[in-house]
């Protein structure tokens, strides 16, 4: 762990390397899906170039989306991939978002609501890229699989685009700080004492603060 002053690295550069590519490769494929499968948003891959193009760069982007959410299984799965008693307490009481709660459980490098935003980009990842392979070579398949397919990739997008709308909410405005660690790495050691308590004992313990 880097030190610097009162500062310290929370992310490496290849950890928001993995976030940023699933961040940007999520919201161009929401905004061009929404261009195709409704007029109202026809505007937004008309701006790109057409809809031949975009429908090209939307499957390719999938792809990304799909590489970059199995980096993200190997990066995160030792500190997120895993829901403690503390982090089952935490959402019982919502993190403290829904109401004031009183006790909440200390959280460690992540809090339980980031461990299952984890897994959903995870299982998006697997589930979009199927059913979207699918729908690039639907000759492969019934039609009947093909047409659900493409209730199953909208669906999938509804909730990935709500709980992308969501994470970005809670990693800015929601939590003033947080969004350093995915853009250069540093946070102040009173923010990781405040919001990942039992993670800044531990760095402690091994005498790496």
């Amino acid at each position: 762990m880097e030190r610097n002053n009162n500062m310290i690295m929370l992310t490496k550069p290849f950890e928001r390397w993995v976030h940023w590519w699933l961040a940007l490769t999520c919201i161009y494929l929401f905004l061009t899906g929404l261009g195709f499968m409704f007029h109202s948003f026809a505007f937004v891959p008309t701006f790109i170039g057409g809809h031949l193009i975009p429908k090209y760069a939307h499957n390719y982007a999938g792809i990304v989306y799909f590489v970059s959410s199995m980096l993200a299984l190997a990066v995160w799965y030792r500190d997120a991939g895993k829901l403690e008693d503390y982090d089952k307490e935490w959402l019982r009481k919502g993190g403290g978002y829904l109401k004031p709660a009183q006790d909440l459980p200390e959280a460690g490098k992540y809090n339980a609501g980031q461990k299952l935003f984890f897994w959903v980009v995870v299982w998006s990842g697997v589930y979009m890229f199927s059913t979207g392979l699918i729908m690039w070579f639907p000759l492969g398949f019934s039609k009947p699989m093909v047409r659900l397919c493409y209730l199953l990739h909208a669906t999938g997008a509804v909730v990935m685009g709500t709980a992308i709308i969501l994470h970005g909410f809670l990693g800015t405005f929601a939590n003033p700080g947080t969004v350093g660690a995915m853009m250069h790495g540093w946070v102040t050691r009173d923010w990781l004492k405040e919001q990942h308590p039992r993670y800044y004992r531990e760095l402690e313990r091994k005498g790496q603060v």
